[in-house]
């Protein structure tokens, strides 16, 4: 059975806009429907958004992937930006592997 979740709730768990909410509902990212109420065939008093948690689900998992890869990959960025600015420890820092050397000229 399908979980249906009001527009506002699952704009604040995925910590977006309604306008972003929107682009992903034009997007067709998200199963909804529309509720409505009316007193008769002529008038609506009320409609609202509902929103199927699976989907938000599956757009959170698009979103963000895999939690392991993603980490793995930002721990390699983040080395080759600490190499880059010669803040990585490299064998010649010193207490990395025992006291520091000199590098070797030539």
């Amino acid at each position: 059975m399908n979980t249906w979740l009001a527009a506002d709730v699952v704009a604040q768990m995925l910590r977006i806009t309604d306008t972003e909410l929107a682009q992903h509902l034009l997007s067709g990212a998200l199963r909804f429907r529309v509720q409505k109420s009316s007193p008769g065939r002529d008038v609506v008093l009320f409609t609202d958004v509902v929103i199927d948690s699976a989907s938000v689900d599956e757009l959170e998992e698009r979103r963000w992937g895999s939690p392991i890869c993603d980490r793995i990959f930002a721990d390699g960025l983040i080395n080759r930006a600490a190499l880059k600015h010669g803040l990585h420890p490299t064998r010649h820092s010193p207490g990395v592997r025992g006291p520091a050397r000199r590098r070797r000229a030539g």
